[in-house]
């Protein structure tokens, strides 16, 4: 039996509040767990061979996973030799008017550590309300799993090398869009703090915020073309937000060519992206067929073809693509 839904029915605390707490409710649920228990490692043999790459981004999910497993066995190893290497801290907070502990060290199961990376990805890369200097133990616990891991450190030294340079190496990056299973799941579940362009509010429809990362696309099954319209629209709105900070537009066939690629990509087993996408409601399995959720089509062309006009972009598309 493998945990999909990792962040569904935990609580969302005040902003003020240190991120771990909402960490250690999650940890709390699954201490139960296995190591199997995440849906890509019971999915692992599905995946095709580390020859297949996500576009652009250059590296291989089924890679780090494996290299993310290899490297937990070699640490209970060093651990079982000599003990002291163990390093650890103590996270004190409040539940039901009691003070309590949880231990956050170098010698944790499998799973837990890979909810933690994923997490501290989002919550340090991607939430715009995070402040690094607020919360500490953030810092520290992201050290921890930095050194077990030999993780490139690609969330304080986002801008050292390039994604050319990054090749063999294993990032934040890299390891959060390898499990999308937690990493989407915290986005779901509104655990990251993004404000959208009011173009990409659509009033009568609640979009998953799974939207909020142009790499969903990566685990969108390729029924049909569907679902592309409504990818780039995000795209184009985030891009652009990006580049009110940074700078720069991305060119809108760059734009493109990097969505259908992700969305044509075969990194991760049709297996698991039907079962995410039906959990999150992008797809519906109807008489035994998986169909694409009314909302894509609901969305009319109308409405993107709006969003695309702010940005002078038609001609810039396919010719079929608005059809």
């Amino acid at each position: 039996m493998f945990e999909e839904d990792v962040f569904e029915g935990i609580r969302k605390y005040e902003r003020n509040t240190c991120p771990l707490r909402s960490l250690v409710d999650v940890l709390n649920k699954k201490s139960t767990g296995r190591p199997t228990c995440i849906l890509e490692i019971g999915l692992l043999s599905l995946f095709p061979d580390t020859s297949g790459l996500v576009p652009t981004k250059m590296f291989s999910p089924r890679r780090i996973i494996e290299h993310m497993i290899e490297m937990h066995g070699q640490t209970v190893k060093i651990i079982l030799k000599n003990p002291s290497d163990v390093h650890k801290f103590v996270y004190k907070y409040n539940s039901d008017n009691e003070e309590k502990e949880y231990v956050f060290s170098n010698n944790m199961m499998f799973y837990e550590d890979i909810i933690i990376i994923c997490y501290l990805y989002c919550t340090i890369v991607m939430s715009e309300s995070y402040k690094d200097r607020e919360f500490s133990l953030v810092t520290i616990l992201a050290s921890i799993m930095r050194k077990k891991y030999n993780i490139y450190d690609d969330i304080y030294q986002p801008e050292t090398v390039s994604y050319k340079d990054l090749e063999g190496l294993i990032s934040w990056f890299r390891i959060a869009y390898s499990f999308p299973s937690i990493t989407f799941s915290i986005l779901y579940h509104n655990f990251v703090e993004i404000s959208l362009p009011s173009c990409l509010i659509f009033p009568n429809h609640d979009l998953p915020k799974v939207f909020h990362s142009p790499l969903l696309a990566l685990i969108i099954p390729m029924l049909d073309s569907t679902p592309l319209s409504l990818l780039m629209a995000f795209a184009i709105c985030l891009d652009n937000k990006k580049s009110d900070r940074s700078g720069g537009k991305t060119p809108i066939c760059i734009l493109w060519n990097y969505i259908y690629e992700l969305y044509i990509s075969q990194v991760f087993p049709i297996s698991l992206k039907l079962r995410l996408c039906e959990m999150w409601g992008i797809v519906n399995k109807i008489d035994n067929e998986y169909k694409f959720a009314p909302y894509f089509k609901e969305i009319s062309s109308y409405k993107l073809c709006k969003i695309f006009s702010c940005y002078k972009l038609y001609k810039t598309f396919p010719s079929d693509f608005m059809k």
